[in-house]
């Protein structure tokens, strides 16, 4: 059994090109990386092609990659579902000053395997389409004050960039609302009211507190970055409950995991139906994209022509509703229309929670396995997380995903969720459970 120093010793060494492009990069690039998730440490790998579940970086090192892009990558990298359609469609156009036949045909499907969905817009990505429903639902309601739960992550986006990344803050039964970034406006958190994830009855009672100027209450019922942790029945239902009660716009944010759980989403394991839902990443395949609707009395009146500000909510965007995107959207929605893709993937990331629980359970080490579908979670600590409140030690996890690239896996330390797709083998499922015990072993 290696040790973690030599781990770390065998990554440095045979990424010794990613180390030389990250001294040159760190010159124009802050952290040495276009964007915050890929500025890992103790350098960024810098990749040169991607196919199936397989990352290569410039050093010529495979990694099978359990990252996917936060999920969007369905059928894994490059896969033929997604790129013949993409290239098909920049012979046609790259961009138009006109609707496409594209957006009709993506909104017709899209609403079909998504229930709750009776109109939709596209964006450019989760972050916009967070924003913008928030604003449509102040607009709507004519409330001022948005309620979410604590931890869970709806874009970096100031309207709802709160209460996510750092130590949790306030009580266990009311977290206070913390801005993730400096720089936003003072006082924004004051438009934010915080929600203790999966505690229904301090939740309502908040809810309630605030009820005559709440406009809506966002949730994620299955936190990706949060940390793979699912929405308890009981919790989704009070949250639907209370909302309709005092006419609060309940509205369901999967932007990563959507159509890669299946028909209707996460939310309709609930069996209830929000107001508005948002979603993206795995819709696209790979590219990038943001979708928000919902009711069609919400919708219609506040998106249709003529604009006026006075009546009206903006949502625009030279670049939303690109042809090529939709293409890419159009090839996924029709691969997964049987359900055969989203059952053999939600088998698949049920047999990695099952293996990484029975690794847990040989080592001894306190580990916690979490997620549902094709989404899958690990916690280093003694407590089955139900909330973001479970305290992580983030260097032990920051060691672990280095020793697993130093043997060939990639999961970035800051990225707390993983994800299979329909690329990934036996064997690549076997090399992962493999890495992960050595990495416990090293690391604990």
């Amino acid at each position: 059994m290696p040790t973690l120093k030599e781990l770390q010793k065998k990554y440095h060494e045979q990424t010794a090109q990613s180390r030389q492009l990250f001294e040159r990069a760190r010159q124009v690039l802050p952290g040495g990386a276009a964007r915050g998730a890929t500025a890992f440490m103790p350098h960024p790998l810098y990749g040169q092609r991607s196919n199936g579940a397989i990352l290569t970086d410039v050093d010529g090192n495979d990694y099978i990659d359990f990252n996917l892009e936060g999920g969007s990558c369905l059928f894994g990298h490059c896969s033929p579902i997604v790129t013949d359609r993409v290239k098909a469609q920049l012979d046609l156009s790259e961009v138009q000053s006109i609707a496409s036949t594209l957006e009709v045909e993506v909104a017709m499907r899209v609403t079909d395997f998504i229930e709750s969905l009776e109109m939709v817009r596209f964006v450019n990505s989760g972050s916009e389409a967070c924003a913008i429903t928030a604003r449509i639902a102040r607009a709507f309601t004519g409330r001022p004050l948005i309620a979410m739960c604590e931890g869970h992550h709806h874009g970096q986006l100031d309207t709802l960039l709160f209460s996510h990344y750092g130590p949790p803050a306030g009580q266990d039964n009311a977290p206070a609302t913390v801005c993730d970034s400096m720089g936003m406006i003072e006082g924004i958190e004051h438009g934010v009211i915080m929600l203790p994830f999966n505690d229904a009855q301090a939740s309502a009672q908040i809810i309630e507190q605030h009820a005559d100027r709440l406009a809506a209450v966002f949730l994620e019922p299955m936190t990706i970055f949060g940390g793979a942790i699912p929405a308890e029945k009981e919790f989704v239902a009070t949250l639907r409950r209370i909302t309709q009660q005092h006419e609060i716009l309940f509205v369901v944010d999967e932007v990563p995991a959507g159509v890669r759980v299946g028909r209707g989403g996460a939310i309709a394991c609930h069996g209830v139906k929000p107001d508005m839902f948002i979603t993206g990443k795995a819709l696209a395949g790979g590219l990038p994209v943001g979708l928000y609707g919902g009711r069609r009395d919400i919708m219609e009146p506040l998106l249709s022509p003529p604009y006026d500000r006075r009546t009206k909510a903006l949502s625009s965007g030279t670049f939303s509703g690109n042809p090529m995107v939709l293409a890419a959207c159009c090839a996924v929605l029709e691969a997964l229309e049987s359900g055969e893709v989203n059952a053999q993937l939600n088998e698949l990331g049920e047999q990695v929670r099952q293996r990484l629980r029975e690794l847990a359970n040989r080592t001894g080490v306190a580990v916690q396995v979490t997620g549902e579908h094709s989404i899958f979670g690990i916690h280093f600590t003694d407590t089955p997380p139900r909330s973001g409140r479970v305290v992580q030690n983030n260097q032990l996890r920051a060691d672990f995903s280095t020793a697993l690239m130093a043997q060939g896996v990639l999961w970035p330390a800051g990225r707390i969720a993983g994800f299979v797709s329909t690329a990934h083998t036996p064997q690549h499922i076997d090399q992962f459970i493999n890495a992960c015990e050595v990495a416990i072993e090293v690391c604990a």
